[in-house]
């Protein structure tokens, strides 16, 4: 049986209907062509597999972060815990410092394996290898081998109906 598409959904009525699913957040932080640090707010972070331990991100195919992933080979992920909105909005925000004007040397220290940024208080660490890289419509999937993660006793971050919670809390402001 063949499914005939009436009509293509309306980028707002797409976007309204994935609001409904809650994701995590993490700060995804790579090195840029000096060395510095980098860092954007992600909620698309999928584990793949355990043998060998992959994690699939999704980023925008115009962000800074896939040049350098390309070029370092490595990122690392944090996990923002419940306290950490202030971070993931920093994050997320188009026009934010990088580099030496980032406040990602005071609030992280470097993975021991890739050098990318470790945030302080995160529910959970990763330290990956890029393993494969593809451009799907407007994004990038990026696939990371897991070299190296550990996890905190904390309540995660989550983002849901475009703002950020965590499980059993109230919601709080929205990204904007």
């Amino acid at each position: 049986m063949a499914i005939r598409q009436l009509d293509k959904p309306v980028p707002e009525a797409y976007r309204a209907s994935a609001r409904q699913w809650p994701t995590g957040v993490a700060v995804l932080t790579t090195l840029d062509g000096d060395d510095r640090p980098h860092g954007t707010t992600i909620n698309s972070l999928t584990t793949i597999a355990l043998d060998p331990a992959l994690l699939l991100i999704s980023l925008r195919a115009t962000s800074r972060s896939v040049a350098h992933i390309l070029r370092t080979r490595s990122f690392a992920l944090s996990v923002l815990a419940h306290d950490q909105t202030e971070e993931a909005r920093h994050y997320a925000a188009p026009n934010r410092a990088q580099g030496a004007g980032s406040p990602l040397g005071e609030q992280s220290r470097p993975g021991p394996l890739t050098g990318c940024a470790l945030l302080h208080r995160a529910s959970a660490h990763f330290e990956c290898a890029l393993d494969s890289m593809q451009t799907v419509a407007d994004h990038c999937l990026v696939i990371g081998s897991v070299l190296a993660c550990s996890a905190q006793d904390t309540t995660p971050l989550v983002f849901s109906q475009g703002m950020f919670t965590s499980p059993g809390a109230p919601r709080t402001a929205s990204i904007g």
